[in-house]
């Protein structure tokens, strides 16, 4: 046999051994995605002590759950249970009220004039103070040391709840159906307001209300 020919031979015995050893070699793994961070847990902070069972409650809320604290001391529990949920209520419609002032100012800006729109805005506000005294109901409330203590919870505080609460008021105020339109057209072009604004009043430090005069 030639020289050139065994060359060739042990040239092409080289290229068929390494596609060979190529084939047999598993494939590269795959770089794993990078996982997101998880979102921070946000624990509400309040103002003064409470008991753990109320902190537990107010750390476990829903994103969407508005609450507050209410506290009553009584010798009859039945009064201390009904003064504690009645000053635990006021402390949430204290809080949507602050929620409502904040909100009218920024979707109003620029046109502060309409009055039509920021006496609808305050109707909505009564709707959902309404729905405050209706819907809230208490997340957790036990006796400690004698005193009554309660978390009173408002769910759907999120803004599919306050474009809903939009929508019935404009069911009970029929004749300002008009200005009712504008209002959720305003609130759906400035969403990021609406959101920044229930976003500060979900993180506001709570108050624990002992007292409500």
């Amino acid at each position: 046999m030639k020289v050139q020919q065994i060359l060739v031979l042990i040239a092409f015995a080289v290229i068929s051994l390494g596609i060979m050893g190529c084939a047999s070699q598993p494939a590269p793994a795959q770089p794993t995605p990078a996982q997101p961070a998880p979102a921070p847990v946000v624990q509400r902070e309040v103002v003064g002590s409470i008991p753990d069972f109320v902190r537990n409650a107010i750390l476990n809320r829903e994103d969407d759950t508005l609450v507050a604290i209410g506290t009553a001391a009584h010798p009859n529990p039945a009064a201390a249970m009904a003064s504690g949920q009645f000053r635990g209520r006021m402390e949430l419609s204290r809080q949507i009220e602050a929620f409502i002032e904040a909100m009218i100012t920024d979707l109003m800006e620029g046109d502060e004039g309409n009055t039509e729109m920021v006496t609808f805005f305050e109707q909505i506000g009564v709707e959902l103070i309404d729905r405050n005294m209706q819907g809230s109901v208490p997340a957790d409330m036990d006796f400690v040391n004698g005193r009554f203590w309660v978390v009173m919870a408002l769910g759907g505080f999120d803004a599919e709840g306050i474009r809903s609460a939009t929508y019935d008021a404009m069911g009970r105020f029929a004749g300002e159906r008009a200005v009712a339109q504008d209002a959720i057209r305003r609130m759906d072009e400035r969403q990021e307001r609406v959101q920044r604004n229930l976003n500060q009043t979900h993180n506001t430090p709570l108050n624990v209300v002992d007292s409500y005069n």
